[in-house]
């Protein structure tokens, strides 16, 4: 069974999605961003339908329910 992941970041533009749940839709390929600089980056499907891209630091797994 696996756990729900739940995005959070810092973004003052994208903080209203803290806390929902999401699935990660597919990896972006790195010509679109710099790995090095940022870590992994992914495009990503909230709870509420709302796509968006994020980096890897800003998906944790929720625990406890």
């Amino acid at each position: 069974m696996s756990k729900p992941v739940v995005f959070f970041t810092k973004q003052k533009d994208l903080v209203k999605y803290n806390g929902l749940s999401c699935k990660v839709i597919v990896p972006l390929k790195e010509s679109k961003y710099d790995e090095n600089a940022v870590g992994p980056t992914y495009r990503i499907v909230l709870e509420t339908g709302t796509q968006l891209n994020c980096y890897a630091d800003e998906l944790y797994v929720k625990w406890e329910e």
